[in-house]
């Protein structure tokens, strides 16, 4: 982490490897919902024509057990 608290994330090489690692297809665009919500910066053009974001780590480890807990909630049958 940058002294922001930032994380800079390649979401090409995520997507290269998201059904591999995550037996789930995640797009570059699936990101943007976090730039909208204030979670990370834009995502911007790296080395090589990959996409970059920074995402700012903290604010994001304080949310992420609300939506392991939605997640989970909708995967109950009957449910979502």
């Amino acid at each position: 982490a940058n002294d922001k608290g930032e994380v800079q994330v390649n979401l090409t090489e995520m997507q290269n490897n998201s059904m591999k690692d995550l037996n789930t297809l995640f797009n570059t665009s699936d990101a943007d919902s976090l730039a909208e919500k204030g979670l990370a910066e834009e995502k911007q053009s790296g080395e090589g024509a990959t996409l970059t974001m920074k995402i700012k780590l903290k604010e994001l480890e304080e949310i992420l057990p609300f939506w392991e807990i939605i997640y989970t909630l909708k995967k109950v049958p009957g449910r979502g």
